[in-house]
């Protein structure tokens, strides 16, 4: 190997130790930022965590303002929006009934209903539009009892709920069902920068 491979194998090893100390500080600064997030900040930031990658929730936390964050907030509610052009995120809004509903209807012991799993199936995924009480194709034991939610749009799925321990926590039951990522293609209308290159275009003409 020559001298100039191994200089830039060292440059490159360099910029990869900066890139991943860059990485892990932003993750950091967006953990301090979330733990102080309270009231209707962290209400705004869990909703978005439940539709947002990562990288999205992060890029949010990262923002330098509450300006900015609302500004970030409304470009993301707009990758849902069904009529992008109106003033009001019907989608948006249906969440936040959603969020009232989970929190008050599935909350167990001291934690808050928005928090347990049913709670966020509900925000995420709506009512179903069928329950299931001890299906025959789930194995329990006698003190359990199993909940299976159905759905059909975007398309037919069933979300499987179980009380392990006779307790009435209901936790979801792992690879029941393939469940579809409410971050892909059936539940967005829009790209992110489909989004902004939108408001660029209204902003101009208007």
């Amino acid at each position: 190997m020559n001298k100039r491979m191994i200089t830039i194998l060292i440059a490159a090893m360099v910029l990869s130790v900066f890139s991943g100390c860059g990485y892990i500080k932003s993750e950091i600064k967006a953990g301090k930022i979330k733990k102080g997030l309270e009231g209707e900040s962290l209400k705004k930031y869990y909703i978005l965590s439940l539709f947002a990658t990562h990288s999205e929730a992060k890029a949010y936390l990262l923002m330098e303002n509450e300006d900015q964050r609302n500004s970030y907030l409304k470009e993301f509610w707009m990758m849902y929006d069904p009529d992008i052009s109106s003033t009001r995120n019907s989608f948006y809004a249906e969440l936040l009934k959603r969020y009232s509903y989970a929190k008050l209807k599935f909350p167990y012991m001291r934690r808050s209903g928005e928090k347990t799993d049913m709670g966020r199936m509900y925000i995420k995924y709506g009512a179903p539009v069928e329950i299931q009480r001890n299906p025959q194709d789930i194995e329990r034991e006698d003190f359990q009892e199993v909940i299976v939610w159905e759905y059909e749009e975007p398309r037919m799925f069933n979300i499987g709920f179980k009380d392990e321990n006779g307790t009435g926590s209901y936790n979801l039951i792992p690879n029941y069902e393939v469940i579809p990522t409410v971050t892909g293609k059936e539940f967005r209308h829009r790209t992110l920068k489909e989004v902004r290159e939108w408001r660029t275009s209204h902003e101009e003409n208007n």
